[in-house]
């Protein structure tokens, strides 16, 4: 019998917050709260003694830039402690509100932080979808810290 490796995830849902009014958005009643970082770190925590194999930590939200600063303390609260086992973070982001300092932030995470962008296709269809978003993102960035884009 082969040892099989392990992966594990946990999500960590920082806000039910959006800037953006997407058509098909399932969150109706998006809630205004921010998780506590003592709340995130003590699930995350709990998850590393509980379990075996990789930890991926999945950062979601509505829009979890919304919380950006709560989505650093968790991270670098993770990054100073030694952990037992091998992880990685995740978060999915719709590209709107990164500014300079999260940008630089990120890019300082890269080897632990994968960031995925929300598109809904070539500018147009994207902005029939959440109008007038396309134009705030910022695809150099993207395409730099390694998502590649293929945009017709």
């Amino acid at each position: 019998m082969r040892d099989e490796v392990v992966q594990e995830s946990i999500v960590v849902t920082l806000t039910q917050r959006c800037n953006l009014k997407c058509t098909y958005c399932y969150e109706h009643k998006k809630d205004r709260a921010i998780l506590s970082v003592r709340v995130a770190l003590d699930a995350i925590d709990k998850a590393f003694r509980k379990g075996k194999g990789d930890l991926s930590i999945a950062l979601f939200g509505g829009e979890p830039f919304l919380a950006f600063q709560e989505m650093k303390e968790i991270v670098e609260g993770v990054m100073l402690k030694e952990q037992a086992r091998p992880y990685s973070f995740s978060v999915i982001t719709n590209g709107t509100l990164l500014n300079e300092k999260m940008k630089s932030w990120l890019a300082s995470k890269r080897d632990r932080i994968r960031v995925d962008l929300s598109l809904d296709g070539p500018p147009e269809i994207h902005n029939m979808n959440r109008p007038g978003s396309f134009e705030k993102i910022d695809l150099d960035f993207f395409r730099k810290i390694g998502l590649i884009i293929l945009l017709k």
